[in-house]
Parts: structure tokens; sequence; C-alpha cells
């Protein structure tokens, strides 16, 4: 990979903006989990990057606004695993289910 090209990609990295308001849901086990995808340079939305859950195994898919939502998720810690075409593998903690969670 070219110095321009890892520059570039790492310049093109997101935001990922979970807001893992862990919205409880009455009629199912688990907690809610949101959020949304953005270019953190442009501010523009990251549509059709794969969200994923990795202890859970949990995916979905954001939508053309950049938004994601994944159900059912126990309350805990885990990992969230962002992976979009032409932007770099984003990897963060997700806390779900507890107060203040982000």
């Amino acid at each position: 990979m070219s110095t321009y090209s890892f520059v570039r990609a790492r310049a093109l990295a997101w935001t990922v903006c979970v807001l893992a308001l862990a919205v409880p849901v009455f009629a199912q086990t688990g907690v809610r989990v949101t959020g949304r995808l953005q270019n953190s340079l442009s501010g523009d939305a990251v549509a059709g990057a794969t969200v994923v859950i990795e202890e859970l195994k949990l995916q979905t898919t954001s939508g053309a606004d950049g938004t994601f939502t994944i159900e059912s998720v126990p309350p805990g810690n885990y990992h969230l695993v962002v992976r979009g075409q032409g932007y770099a593998v984003r990897r963060t903690e997700l806390a779900a289910g507890q107060a203040g969670a982000s």
C-alpha cells in the first residue's frame, strides 16, 4: 500500500457515533443498540457498512442515512466492529444496558 493510500485510508476513518442508548425492549430480553456512522472528515453518512457485536455474532447493515439498530442485546460489555468498503475497520468498546452507556 502506498503512503498516499495509507494516509487517505486513515483520513477516511469513521466516527462511530454509537448512541448505544440501550433502550430497554420490554417485549424481548436485552436492549436495543442504535447508532449512526459518519465519515470523520466530511460528516457524510456511511451507508452499507456492516456493524457486528463480536462476542454475540450479531450483525446488521447501516442504512442510507448511516443509522443502524441491533435488537435484543443482553446487557454487558462487548466489542463493536464496523467494516465498510473504502474505510479502515473500526473496533470500539460497547457497554450495553448499563447506566451511562455510550
